[in-house]
Parts: structure tokens; sequence; C-alpha cells
């Protein structure tokens, strides 16, 4: 089983731009800034399988794009909106790294059947390395008073994001071999959406512990995960390329918030 989150975080906060707020206070915004470590779950961008007749015959395409594990790096800023302070503006940008596995199938059965060749099936399967992926989110959030005087907070944003790969070098296989050219590098852009939650434990001589989780929900482009493939069987887009597909790519964050006095 693979580990969930993490380790975390070298976090710098700000719990006032003048005045300071008062130790038992809860339920409220406070100013933010939190530069740290983080780890991404993972999760699978596309999944796309299609079959049917085409003009030479009955073709099947598959292809498969799953985000391994991630470490990545953060950067949050918040500021508190109106007297109250129950409500802020968030920005937050990430940048996770790690790898990812990429595979897809062609095969084609030939109409009329062709006793000397009656069809061509091939598959590919790579695990690419140096996968980055960019985030940046941009919402609001809302304070929440929970139990035993902690404090939480819910967030919702909207989300651009971008995710690359390095250049993979290939061999072309032997004219006899069944198998072809495929040189995935991906350069997908992926917008969407961000949903996150914060607890914060009672401040103590101005530190308090901190958990945030956050869920992206991004919109992949199955087509263009075909195209970044490269694959000689996907020059031909006879069963088109595929649609739009919702991810949902969930990260963590653990640490400790500093109070600095800025007056």
């Amino acid at each position: 089983m693979r580990r969930a989150v993490w380790l975390a975080v070298v976090v710098l906060g700000a719990r006032a731009l003048g005045a300071q707020a008062p130790e038992d206070s809860a339920g409220h915004v406070f100013p933010l800034i939190d530069i740290g470590v983080a780890r991404s779950f993972p999760a699978t961008l596309a999944d796309r399988s299609v079959t049917g007749p085409t003009s030479v015959g009955t073709e099947h395409e598959s292809v498969r794009l799953r985000l391994s594990s991630q470490w990545g790096i953060i950067g949050e800023a918040r500021v508190p909106v109106g007297r109250a302070k129950v409500w802020g503006i968030d920005l937050y940008g990430a940048r996770f790294r790690g790898a990812a596995r990429v595979s897809a199938a062609y095969q084609v059965t030939f109409t009329p059947p062709d006793s000397v060749t009656p069809g061509t099936r091939d598959s590919i399967d790579w695990r690419l390395t140096g996968v980055t992926s960019w985030r940046a989110t941009l919402g609001v959030v809302r304070a929440v008073p929970l139990p035993a005087r902690f404090t939480g907070a819910l967030l919702v944003g909207g989300t651009y994001g971008r995710i690359t790969s390095p250049t993979v070098t290939c061999v072309t296989p032997p004219i006899t071999a069944p198998s072809s050219v495929s040189c995935p590098t991906l350069d997908l852009t992926t917008p969407g959406a961000t949903l996150g939650a914060d607890v914060f434990s009672p401040s103590w001589h101005g530190v308090r512990l901190r958990l945030a989780v956050k869920d992206d929900v991004l919109r992949v482009d199955q087509g263009e995960v075909r195209r970044s493939l490269h694959y000689s069987w996907f020059e031909a887009a006879r069963l088109g390329e595929g649609g739009a597909r919702w991810a949902f790519v969930p990260s963590a964050t653990a640490g400790v918030e500093f109070r600095i006095p800025l007056r």
C-alpha cells in the first residue's frame, strides 16, 4: 500500500497585518503566508477505450495515463475580507514532480479477412519520470469554528494547471516487428477547480499546527493525451481522439504555522 502524505512543512504565517488577534480567537480567517512541502496522491488522468468499424475493418484503441504519488513545493497567501474576518481570499500555487505511467493499445481486424495478415495488434507501456505538475488557484475561503478551540477553513476556487514530461528517446524497431514507434512527451493543459479544507490547532505562544487537504478537479483532454504519445498507430484517428475527462487529484500538507508580529 502506498504511503499517503507526508512530511512537511516549513510554514511562515502572519496572523496580523496590524493589531494582533487574541490568542483564543476562533472561527476567523487570518493573514497567512505558507511555503512548504506537500504530497499528492495517485490519480488517473485519462482512461479511454473504444472499438468500432472503420474503412479498414474493426479497430480498437485504448489510452490510459496515471500519475504516481508526487512530492511538491507549495506557496499560499491568504487575506481576510471584511470586519468579521469570516471570509478571505486565497492564492495558492504548487509544483509537483514525480513519475507517471502511460499505456496504449491498438488492434485491427481487416475486412474482408486477409489470410496472410488477418489483423494487427500492438501495445505500449511507458513509465515516465520527471513528470511535472503545475497548478495555480485563486479562490475564496470561509472560516469554520470547530470544537476544542480548533479552527477550520473551507476553500473553493478556480484552477489552471499544466502537466509536462521530458522528451523520451525512442529507438525504431525492426521493420518486421509488430510494434511501432512511440515517443511520449506530455504537455497537457488542465483547467478546473479546487476544493480544500484546513484544520488549525489552538494557538500556543504564537504557534499552531496546520493540516491542509486539497482536491484539484482538473479537465483533461484525452485527445491531447492521445496525441502526446506520438504513437505511429494513432496517426490516423478513424475512431476519433476522445473527449474531455474530469480527473480528481488530491494532495495534503501538514506543518506548523508561526505567528509573526508585523507592527
